[in-house]
C-alpha cells in the first residue's frame, strides 16, 4: 500500500490507490502484480468502449443509421445499450 501511495504522490493520479482500494474491498489482492494487472484491464475496457463509441457515432454520421441500428450492427448486448446512449448524450 506504501507503495502505490508514493506512486500516487508522485504522478499525482490516484487511480492506483482507487484500484487498491477496490481490489482490497472484494479480496482480490495478494500482491502488487494483482493491483497492476486490474489497472491494465480497466485500461483495456476503457479502450473497448471508447473504440465502440466511435464506431457507434461512425455508422450514425456516414451510414445514416440510427442509434439503434448502430448498436444492432455491432452486436452490443441490450444490458449495455443505455450507459452508450448516456455517454453518446441521447
Amino acid at each position: 500500500q506504501e507503495t502505490l501511495q508514493l506512486l500516487s504522490v508522485m504522478s499525482n493520479d490516484h487511480r492506483f490507490e482507487d484500484v487498491y482500494n477496490e481490489c482490497v474491498d472484494k479480496g482480490d489482492i495478494r500482491t502488487m502484480c494483482d493491483v497492476l494487472d486490474r489497472i491494465e484491464e480497466k485500461g483495456r475496457e476503457e479502450g473497448r468502449r471508447e473504440g465502440t463509441l466511435d464506431s457507434i457515432k461512425k455508422l450514425v454520421k456516414n451510414m445514416k443509421c440510427t442509434v439503434n441500428e448502430a448498436m444492432d450492427a455491432l452486436e452490443i448486448p441490450l444490458e449495455l445499450r443505455d450507459s452508450y446512449k448516456k455517454m453518446l448524450n441521447i
